[in-house]
């Protein structure tokens, strides 16, 4: 990232599917339909990875016991 302020959502699209795992975290979206989780740097124009997305299950150890999962594929 160019700043350390700049935020992962103004980042251009290949450049947040580079990012390291630590920046591919679940993130919470109600307003679309089915809400749900999806993965904060996995998306562009008119798509979205859901959470865990294949950064994420190819980096197990940086998802948190806590953090959601997929529910179906």
């Amino acid at each position: 990232m160019s700043s350390p302020t700049q935020s992962v959502w103004e980042l251009d699209e290949e450049v947040r599917l580079a990012l390291p795992p630590r920046f591919h975290v679940p993130h919470y979206i109600d307003t679309c339909t089915p809400a749900g989780w999806f993965c904060a740097s996995c998306w562009g124009d008119g798509w979205m990875s859901s959470w865990p997305c294949d950064v994420a299950l190819r980096h197990p150890r940086h998802i948190g016991p806590l953090a959601p999962t997929r529910t179906s594929n």
